[in-house]
């Protein structure tokens, strides 16, 4: 995306087209920044609503990796779809686009957006969640952890729960890719919850949990409506 002269766009070319594969003269000086903006502002609004299609997915039972696939293969799919796909079944934020510059690069176009009286209503509420995800401090996390927000406002913290139940008092069921520091607070969380809790008490654990140390874990104890016993422990 090339803002420029067009003969000057023509002698630069050649180093464009070391650089990269898809190469467009958008017209004057700017034009290409605008249109890198425009993809950034597609690129906030389409992992926002693949993230929360995730959310909406797991919530209801459905099995993941073949609903993304069947979105993927119709209208809903999308190169960010393909892209993020793994990111999201993993739960993987290894940057590959930090959240940090997605973040700049959106106050760039709602900025632009003010300047030309152009509304982004979508865009501006994506770019709300960004902003979101960098003052929690995951700036250098890959954009795809858009979907970390949405897990907070659906009270589903996907990566930090283990749950325990069983018919007769014993079996330990693991909750669906919980981490495996969750399982050394199984045994513990048992015996207290056993000498600690009566029917739907609670109380409160300083445990390290994954990278986080002494993170607090709430526990609550109860019964399902087949009277089986169950305690969970959510970080």
């Amino acid at each position: 995306m090339v803002g420029g002269d067009a003969d000057d766009f023509a002698e630069a070319k050649p180093v464009f087209e070391a650089l990269g594969r898809t190469i467009a003269h958008c017209g004057p000086n700017g034009r290409g920044q605008t249109v890198k903006a425009a993809n950034q502002l597609v690129l906030a609004i389409n992992p926002q609503a693949c993230a929360e299609a995730v959310v909406f997915l797991e919530k209801s039972g459905v099995d993941l990796e073949v609903a993304l696939d069947v979105l993927g293969g119709g209208l809903a799919g999308s190169n960010a779809l393909a892209r993020k796909k793994d990111n999201f079944l993993k739960r993987d934020y290894t940057p590959s686009f930090r959240m940090g510059l997605h973040h700049k690069d959106l106050g760039i176009v709602t900025d632009t957006a003010r300047a030309i009286g152009a509304a982004i209503p979508l865009g501006s509420v994506a770019a709300q969640f960004v902003a979101s995800a960098v003052a929690r401090g995951e700036a250098e996390l890959d954009h795809s952890a858009l979907l970390r927000g949405v897990e907070l406002l659906s009270g589903y913290d996907h990566d930090l729960v283990v749950r325990m139940a069983g018919e007769d008092g014993g079996d330990m069921v693991e909750d669906r890719k919980a981490p495996p520091e969750a399982w050394q607070l199984a045994a513990a969380l048992e015996e207290f919850s056993a000498g600690s809790m009566g029917e739907g008490g609670g109380a409160v654990l300083a445990l390290p949990v994954a990278d986080r140390c002494d993170h607090r874990v709430r526990v609550r104890s109860g019964s399902d409506l087949l009277g089986r016993r169950s305690v969970s422990a959510v970080a």
